[in-house]
């Protein structure tokens, strides 16, 4: 044999110990089949209350509209409060000065009034003019 050629030990010879590598993978392989298993549990009953909500008479409230539309109701009282302690009628420039609200804010209420029946506006020049129905 040549002198540059060395022998080389692959470890063919010896038998290795694969058990530790395998019960790892056995208990991996476990792992993963919990999770999959514990997901798709989580999907069906995420199904099933949503089945539930559909299925139950009593509509969702939204918290948030419901808010909205109580503020909206304590303005439009307010409102008509206001005109009436002034003899029923104010320009609504006036009027707006009694609130924290924004000028559209205030429209958009006089203007649900207006169409409830409640208030009248009348227009002259450029100035509203709100009375009491």
């Amino acid at each position: 044999m040549p002198d540059y050629v060395e022998d080389i030990d692959l470890g063919l010879s010896e038998k290795q110990n694969y058990t530790p590598y395998i019960i790892g993978g056995i208990i991996l392989v476990i792992i993963i089949l919990i999770v999959i298993i514990l997901l798709i549990q989580r999907k069906k009953n995420k199904k099933h209350s949503e089945n539930k909500d559909t299925h139950n008479n009593t509509p969702h409230i939204n918290h948030e509209e419901k808010k909205e539309t109580n503020l909206d109701d304590k303005i439009k009282f307010d409102i008509l409060h206001i005109l009436k302690l002034n003899q029923g009628a104010m320009t609504q420039k006036n009027l707006r000065k009694h609130f924290d609200y924004s000028e559209a804010k205030i429209s958009l209420m006089i203007k649900a009034l207006e169409q409830e029946g409640k208030i009248e506006k009348e227009k002259h020049g450029t100035i509203n003019f709100i009375k009491i129905k």
